[in-house]
């Protein structure tokens, strides 16, 4: 394994163990309460643009469970990088270009949600905003900059990585992009 294997193991448990389990069980809790709500308080523009955060957030965060982080890893692993004729991963500094695409539209819907929120007098009545908005600005979008920063790194000197600069096919659906 390569030296910087455990460094971005870390950073991609504090992926999987915190953010996202808390990411999901706040989208919960404000879905929940938009659901209970039925357009009374909120407008149907906060329901559609929540909407949207819970969609690409549930797309990004399954789509890096499944490709981006095994692909991550496996890059590390010299035994399997270099195995020719068998399973090749995926490009990744193509994968962090898609990825960042999805961290893009989820930090603009989270920017119209708040200043929507911001607007009204709907954080002053309901704290899921503020919660959610803290997680994913204080907490989530600097993480995604420690990762891509992490990553960029990564594919300017670490030798596992450069090999995953070789050209590989992506097959993931066509999502809209």
């Amino acid at each position: 394994m390569c030296k910087h294997a455990e460094n971005t193991a870390d950073l991609i448990n504090t992926f999987l163990e915190d953010l996202y389990p808390e990411l999901t069980n706040e989208i919960y809790f404000v879905n929940q309460a938009l659901l209970v709500d039925g357009g009374k308080h909120y407008s149907q523009q906060i329901h559609e643009i929540f909407a949207g955060i819970k969609n690409e957030f549930n797309s990004l965060k399954a789509y890096e469970i499944k490709l981006v982080f095994p692909a991550v890893l496996k890059a590390f692993d010299k035994k399997k990088s270099n195995r020719h004729n068998e399973d090749k991963s995926p490009n990744i500094a193509e994968l962090q270009k898609l990825t960042n695409v999805k961290v893009q539209r989820l930090l603009a819907l989270t920017d119209e949600l708040n200043k929507i929120v911001s607007e009204s007098n709907y954080a002053k009545k309901h704290q899921e905003f503020e919660r959610i908005n803290s997680i994913f600005n204080v907490r989530f979008f600097e993480c995604r900059k420690r990762w891509n920063a992490m990553l960029d790194e990564r594919l300017q000197t670490c030798a596992c990585f450069k090999t995953s600069l070789l050209p590989h096919k992506i097959n993931t659906p066509h999502d809209g992009s």
